[in-house]
């Protein structure tokens, strides 16, 4: 299996706050909002400084799915982050 151990961090540039199982996030800069819930907002909140990887086995080990399917997801989740501009690799 190929490891990843990217690490990720929010943009400075926006503003969010999580209420129950639902993430809010203010982009400051293209003044726009993005919505999550469930799994978005769970990978959201695990985001900061945490590698790919442990992501990826927390996730397939609570959805019982198979984690290069999870990893898959993840990736077009996190591709999608980065082009909206909400986190940046560090």
């Amino acid at each position: 299996m190929i490891t990843n151990k990217k690490k990720y961090k929010y943009s400075e540039k926006i503003s969010y706050t999580t209420i129950l199982n639902q993430v809010y996030i203010f982009n400051e800069e293209t003044k726009k909002y993005l919505f999550f819930e469930d799994v978005g907002a769970l990978i959201w909140n695990l985001l900061p400084n945490t590698e790919l990887d442990i992501i990826n086995t927390k996730l397939s080990e609570l959805y019982k799915q198979p984690v290069d399917l999870i990893a898959q997801d993840v990736s077009d989740f996190i591709i999608q982050l980065i082009s909206q501009g909400v986190i940046k690799e560090i």
